[in-house]
């Protein structure tokens, strides 16, 4: 079930359908893909197909990118496979050599869950997540709380602190340190 997100919710800066580009729905911020990223059948439509090595697309630096407080960014994912140990599997994240303005993907330590860094504090989901299966994911920051959402259910809260950067915004990795995420991504949507 679900619904792709409308292109006319208030507050949507980014709306990327994946639809066989990698090109905004809404706005002018239009990604670069690396590696062999590509399009296969998404949720909705096609979607992004990353294999884990390499294959990541690049939003840029955009100041409607930029947030220093409240925002909301939702996606459908399904992954094919977690790096496990700890490690993160990138969803969506802003990140350069000077720091960390926020990193949201999977952590699997033994039970795959989402996880969301703002640089300081990491917030973790309470459901066990699964390869092979479509979820609809979110995160919303809202008066400092990150709050997640796994299929229309709250999933899980904490205090988080986000502040400006114009880190680039990158989709299936994490700049400077590699993080890629490994498996499919469609409708990613960015509010602030």
């Amino acid at each position: 079930a679900g619904t792709e997100p409308s292109a006319t919710t208030p507050g949507l800066v980014s709306l990327w359908r994946m639809n066989d580009n990698w090109n905004d729905s809404v706005g002018s911020n239009n990604g670069t893909a690396y590696g062999d990223a590509t399009f296969a059948a998404g949720k909705f439509n096609s979607g992004g197909t990353f294999d884990g090595v390499g294959d990541y697309v690049d939003y840029g630096t955009s100041s409607s990118l930029e947030i220093s407080g409240d925002m909301t960014i939702s996606l459908w994912f399904n992954a094919t496979a977690f790096e496990g140990g700890g490690a993160l599997d990138s969803l969506v994240t802003k990140r350069d050599s000077g720091g960390t303005q926020f990193q949201w993907g999977v952590v699997d330590d033994g039970t795959p869950a989402m996880t969301f860094f703002d640089g300081t504090n990491t917030r973790t989901s309470t459901t066990t997540l699964s390869t092979g299966a479509w979820y609809h994911a979110a995160v919303i920051v809202s008066s400092g709380t990150a709050t997640f959402y796994l299929n229309g259910v709250s999933d899980g809260s904490g205090a988080v602190t986000i502040t400006s950067d114009d880190a680039p915004l990158y989709i299936a990795e994490l700049a400077v340190v590699s993080r890629p995420f490994n498996g499919k991504l469609d409708e990613v949507a960015f509010y602030n």
